[in-house]
């Protein structure tokens, strides 16, 4: 595990609502109270989420700066693994 990482994307109930509320590719999502099922599921997962090595919040942030962010992780992680 010295050279990999498991990386958690995270965003808020809200955020992820605006990201999907107009897919209709999101079954789950089909149902009137979809932005209250978004907070209950992600509050049920954070356990799950938090046991992730890297937790980048990808709010008000472009692809390219979280993928910055995570290379930046990565690269940080493998200079502590060399040197242990």
């Amino acid at each position: 595990k010295a050279f990999s990482m498991v990386v958690c994307l995270c965003a808020s109930p809200d955020e992820i609502w605006n990201r999907v509320s107009r897919s209709q590719h999101r079954p789950l999502l089909q149902r009137p109270d979809a932005r209250e099922f978004i907070a209950e599921k992600l509050q049920e997962r954070l356990p799950f989420y938090r046991q992730a090595d890297v937790l980048v919040t990808t709010e008000g942030r472009s692809a390219n700066s979280v993928a910055e962010i995570i290379a930046n992780q990565f690269e940080r992680r493998r200079r502590v693994a060399s040197t242990a």
